[in-house]
């Protein structure tokens, strides 16, 4: 009910967080990853509480074995899973995926709605994903069809 485009870029980042098809973290651990996604509430120093949900997050996404790693080296599921313990550490209510599964092997693409169902109930957070995958998409509460950037048909399931 509030129109994104009048608010500022803090507000906007405490109420979405957008998970690239393409991940790129550098040279930063996991911890610092998703550390990251606490930025718009911290700004220049992270303090304690920041830091606390970072480490919640990454227990809760089981990537604690990973914690001091880089992630830039770590396998392209596991990359998934630290871009979305990142946005999850911004606590948004929408959460925003392009083409979630398009890095994934097959064992974890099918994992990707189950993953996406537990995030929806532990957080209550609305997720928006884009795909190609039509497999995936059937396992969806609602389908938009879009083409040259409108919605052609939509379909709750």
């Amino acid at each position: 009910g509030r129109d994104l485009l009048g608010m500022s870029g803090r507000e906007r980042a405490g109420l979405t967080a957008y998970v690239p098809q393409n991940i790129r973290f550098g040279e930063l651990t996991v911890f610092e990853s998703v550390l990251m996604g606490r930025v718009s509430s911290f700004g220049f120093r992270a303090g304690k509480e920041d830091k606390a949900v970072a480490e919640r997050i990454i227990s809760e996404m089981h990537l604690e074995n990973f914690a001091h790693r880089n992630a830039a080296r770590l396998s392209g599921g596991e990359r998934q899973k630290v871009a979305i313990a990142r946005a999850l550490a911004q606590e948004p209510r929408l959460l925003v995926f392009d083409e979630p599964t398009g890095n994934l092997d097959k064992a974890n693409r099918n994992g990707v709605m189950e993953l996406f169902r537990r995030l929806n109930d532990i957080y209550q957070v609305t997720i928006l994903m884009v795909t190609h995958d039509e497999e995936l998409a059937r396992q969806c509460d609602r389908i938009l069809y879009m083409e040259d950037g409108q919605i052609i048909r939509d379909r709750e399931l």
